[in-house]
């Protein structure tokens, strides 16, 4: 019988900022209606938000959790100071029927990935602030980040 071994990224310190991995190593595949769960961001239509299930319907799953516990960090306090410890994925793998269309080689260990939901294909890319986004021919964007993926992006 064969058997799996869940490779799990040790804690990482860089400029006093730990960053510890949540692996993200099952498919998980969203409700068929999280491509109608929209949201407004500034002057932008987002779909699959991670916040959206914190912020307008809980019931909503449209990420797996551990997406949305990296997105919204944030909301755990100062994650601009020195001394705190911030959160990414990895391992990972794309949701089902997700397609990775970018990947970039951040460092010699780690190699940062996106993935986009169907029908969706890369947009933007703000190598500023790490924030890579999904769109499709109808102009909602999928919001997806690196460091992580305003949709999933993280250390594969």
């Amino acid at each position: 019988m064969a058997t799996t071994t869940q490779l799990l990224y040790p804690a990482e310190t860089t400029s006093g900022v730990v960053t510890s991995f949540i692996p993200l190593t099952t498919v998980f595949t969203h409700s068929s209606a999280c491509s109608r769960y929209l949201r407004l961001n500034g002057d932008t239509l987002v779909a699959f938000d991670p916040g959206y299930g914190l912020d307008i319907d809980s019931n909503a799953r449209c990420v797996p959790s551990a997406v949305t516990t990296w997105w919204e960090q944030g909301r755990f306090g100062n994650t601009n100071d020195e001394d705190h410890t911030a959160v990414s994925l990895g391992p990972m793998v794309c949701p089902h029927a997700w397609s990775t269309v970018v990947s970039s080689v951040r460092d010699h260990s780690s190699t940062l990935a996106m993935c986009c939901p169907p029908g969706y294909t890369l947009g933007t890319i703000n190598q500023i602030n790490s924030i890579w986004t999904c769109s499709n021919k109808k102009m909602v964007q999928a919001t997806v980040c690196v460091d992580l993926l305003s949709v999933i992006a993280s250390p594969i």
